[in-house]
């Protein structure tokens, strides 16, 4: 076994990874509640795009899709998104 696989098998990951689910609902929720279902619905689809940018790492145009929806947004949104 390799020394790194022994530190990672310390770490509380399961943990972590609960705590880190627990506070994006909340985050969800707060979005929800401020902004309304469709500009959550927008940060979803862009965090959705994000991650499946991070997966296909041998993509030509890897932010293609992400530009595509940012350049859409009105200046008021894209701030927001941004914030």
């Amino acid at each position: 076994m390799l020394k790194r696989d022994l530190y990672y098998e310390r770490i509380p990951t399961k943990s972590l990874r609960d705590d880190v689910r627990y506070l994006g609902n909340i985050l969800g929720r707060v979005i929800k509640e401020q902004e309304g279902q469709k500009f959550y619905d927008l940060v979803e689809k862009i965090r959705l795009l994000s991650k499946a940018n991070i997966a296909n790492k041998n993509h030509k145009e890897p932010f293609k899709k992400i530009l595509d929806e940012v350049k859409k947004l009105s200046p008021n949104s894209l701030f927001k998104l941004t914030l």
